[in-house]
């Protein structure tokens, strides 16, 4: 697991302001923003889902069951499965970029199974803008997404 971000301090200003999503999810994840994370998460994974073809990956993300401990093991064969298929491909053949997407996007969708929305979210947030055609376009699109679903000060449901 990646390192958590050094507390991020934003200024209401910053955040109104802010074209870059990556200080945003930092200051919310600082916040306490954890499960409240979801739709910021989902939209991202939605943009993307056409990329997965491991069932067991995607049924972690959209099931509603109880035993999630089943669904995350299930992904975490399913991710061990991927990673010697992408060690017996070709580097850099087409089938293995194709490998190595799919396992990047998976790891960020296991953090998340791992309740670390945090990472989940930056790691995908900065997946995204990374393959993007347009990166610039990219990190507008989430930080206006942030925007409109977060209030300024964050303020978690149970410190209400």
């Amino acid at each position: 697991m990646a390192k958590r971000p050094k507390q991020a301090t934003m200024t209401e200003t910053q955040w109104r302001a802010s074209a870059d999503p990556r200080p945003m999810i930092v200051y919310l994840e600082h916040a306490g923003c954890y499960l409240e994370f979801e739709p910021f998460f989902m939209n991202c994974f939605d943009r993307i889902r056409h990329e997965f073809h491991t069932r067991e990956i995607v049924d972690t993300v959209y099931s509603s069951s109880l035993d999630v401990d089943d669904l995350t093991d299930a992904a975490q064969t399913a991710l061990d499965r991927l990673g010697k298929q992408l060690l017996a491909c070709k580097p850099d053949s087409e089938r293995w970029s194709t490998l190595d997407r799919e396992l990047r996007f998976s790891k960020s969708v296991l953090a998340r199974d791992y309740h670390d929305f945090g990472e989940a979210n930056r790691f995908l947030s900065a997946y995204l803008i990374e393959i993007a055609d347009d990166p610039t376009a990219e990190r507008k699109l989430q930080a206006d997404f942030l925007r409109f679903t977060y209030e300024f000060p964050f303020v978690r449901k149970s410190d209400e």
